[in-house]
């Protein structure tokens, strides 16, 4: 039984490493030419991303780029 809750409780500590974000101060250049300065989660992509999330302030919703 506790060999069981160790290894549930590993698997659940490794799943919340990787749900953390990683949010570097960064800007997002429109297509209209406007530059929003903010916070990009950078994250370790293998392949250019599609989107990206970027917030204005550290602490409000990101927006997908």
């Amino acid at each position: 039984m506790i060999n069981r809750c160790l290894i549930l409780c590993s698997l659940l500590f490794a799943l919340k490493t990787f749900a953390q974000s990683n949010y570097r101060p960064g800007y997002v250049v429109k297509s209209e030419g406007d530059t929003l300065n903010g916070y990009i989660n950078q994250k370790e992509w293998n392949h250019s991303p599609t989107s990206i999330l970027f917030k204005r302030e550290i602490n409000l919703e990101p927006i997908v780029f």
